[in-house]
């Protein structure tokens, strides 16, 4: 019987990662990502319109917006599945998608989205990488965590 419902517990858990909606979880329910570009700038990041590429199922179109303090600059760039990345992490609950975003005034961010897909609860969401100007290059990541601590306060 135990045999049974881990089988059962594994094909719910395989199910509903397959039915995640990547564009949902890049536009974060309409919340913005927290992160720093460099080590002292803090930056919010809001995606507004994520579409599939026509063409290629795994390919992404992305727009959205990065804030700096006052100053607000639009993104726009692609996000693509990175299968050979996503097989080295070696856990189905994981995905790696290469991440390519036009910041305008401040440079090309390329780098990675890193997912750990947890139903029920929450997902982690995290782009890491480096931004580039010219030939100055700055590191710079945002993620959900924001929100992951909302939802854990709130359980108290």
């Amino acid at each position: 019987m135990k045999y049974v419902f881990f089988f059962l517990l594994c094909f719910i858990i395989t199910s509903a990662q397959k039915s995640i909606d990547l564009p949902d979880l890049i536009k974060n329910n309409g919340h913005y990502f927290e992160g720093e570009k460099g080590k002292k700038q803090s930056i919010k990041v809001t995606f507004s319109s994520v579409l599939m590429s026509t063409g290629i199922s795994s390919l992404y179109d992305v727009e959205g917006s990065l804030q700096i303090g006052d100053e607000t600059h639009k993104i726009t760039g692609n996000v693509n599945y990175n299968q050979t990345e996503t097989a080295r992490v070696n856990d189905e609950s994981i995905q790696i998608y290469s991440a390519v975003l036009n910041i305008e005034n401040q440079g090309v961010f390329k780098g990675s989205l890193g997912l750990k897909l947890m139903p029920k609860l929450f997902n982690v969401i995290v782009f890491e990488g480096v931004l580039q100007k010219d030939k100055k290059k700055v590191a710079m990541h945002f993620d959900n965590s924001n929100q992951i601590m909302k939802y854990l306060e709130s359980l108290k």
